[in-house]
């Protein structure tokens, strides 16, 4: 697996992927999307940024976010 070497500044959009563990298709349950999303606006407000999209996929999810 390749190691992507980043730097973000503040304000510059920021893009956030992730596998669930073994793949396991979770986000086709209702249930688990809500959870997700519910904590994805915690952190959101936690962390004072502007979330510009996200994406929910079976075993995995994107997120672009930036600073404010």
């Amino acid at each position: 697996m390749p190691i992507y070497h980043r730097t973000y500044s503040p304000g510059e959009l920021q893009f956030i992927n992730t596998s669930v563990y073994r793949r396991a298709p979770v986000f086709c349950s209702p249930r688990f999307c809500h959870y997700f999303s519910e904590r994805l606006e915690e952190i959101r407000q936690k962390m004072h940024c502007l979330l510009v999209g996200w994406v929910l996929m079976p075993e995995h999810f994107h997120t672009y976010t930036t600073s404010r």
